[in-house]
């Protein structure tokens, strides 16, 4: 295929500007980039007969089905420039004949290291000190209210265990923070304590979520998990969510400039959590992967 790529049109569905420079640059002055005149997903079905390779949309926004499997049965590859194929059925070009692939470990170092960056957040309460002190507060003697132990005092569980947990397992070990895991089978490989889903949540002061949308996930955590927490404990979630409905994130006024939620000790934060979780516990979630949910009423994982 390398010999022959400058010869194809590729469909570059993403909107985002650095992935279509990347593809220029692969494919070099004897390429085709095809973009779609508007971004809906009548557009795609029209272009996918006359283009040879799609790379497909992370954001979810233009997704892959079986409806427009049937009119890409040609294609030569779908390329996923990130990791999570959620909005691609898999199984559907599959058997169109077409192959998917995606870029595992891509974003691994850059979401581990976010995840440690959003959990010392909450430990120290930075961004609502900030916040505090924008506003002509000094909360010298309030944080100390807001359970701001160090993080290496704190139990860390690891929900999924692939390359981004992998890297959190370490980042976490650095500051002297106790890590366990839950995944499908334990890793041979890992030194770290591998437990049921259950125990690690009653003995996790920080829940860090990374796991893939399959249907093995799909609602993983919901209210009766939140509730099995122990008290003031914070949740890291970066994994995926379901393409068809956005999470069901927290009510709260102004613009949202960090993640970070902490539902009961801020009197500034107006947020209110989703019905049935636990009151004493912070969240904290990805702004741009959408979480990991039950179906809409069945759970509280958002």
């Amino acid at each position: 295929m390398d010999g022959e790529l400058g010869r194809n049109r590729i469909l570059v569905l993403t909107a985002d500007p650095a992935i279509e420079v990347a593809v220029r640059d692969a494919v070099g002055g004897a390429g085709s980039i095809v973009r779609p005149g508007s971004r809906t997903a009548e557009v795609v079905r029209e272009l996918l007969p006359d283009v040879d390779i799609v790379v497909a949309d992370w954001s979810g926004r233009l997704s892959l089905g079986a409806e427009e499997a049937a009119l890409g049965r040609h294609l030569r590859l779908i390329q996923q420039p990130g990791v999570g194929i959620a909005y691609i059925d898999v199984d559907a070009w599959a058997e169109a004949g077409v192959p998917v692939a995606n870029t595992p470990g891509g974003n691994a170092a850059s979401v581990a290291e976010w995840a440690l960056a959003a959990t010392s957040n909450l430990c120290r309460s930075i961004g609502w000190a900030d916040a505090e002190m924008r506003s002509g507060r000094w909360p010298q003697t309030s944080i100390l209210q807001r359970d701001t132990r160090d993080l290496g005092e704190r139990r860390v569980g690891l929900v999924g265990f692939g390359d981004i947990n992998r890297r959190c397992a370490a980042l976490f070990q650095a500051f002297g923070c106790d890590v366990a895991y839950t995944s499908r089978r334990p890793d041979p490989s890992s030194a770290l304590r591998h437990r049921a889903l259950d125990d690690l949540l009653s003995d996790s002061d920080v829940l860090v979520v990374a796991v893939p949308l399959t249907d093995r996930t799909r609602g993983l955590i919901g209210a009766r998990e939140l509730a099995l927490l122990p008290p003031e404990a914070l949740v890291v979630n970066a994994a995926r969510g379901r393409s068809s409905t956005r999470p069901h994130w927290p009510r709260r006024s102004g613009p949202a400039r960090w993640p970070a939620l902490r539902w009961t000790s801020s009197p500034s934060n107006r947020s209110i959590p989703p019905a049935n979780c636990s009151t004493s516990t912070t969240w904290c979630s990805v702004p741009t992967s959408p979480a990991v949910v039950p179906p809409r009423g069945s759970g509280c994982f958002a």
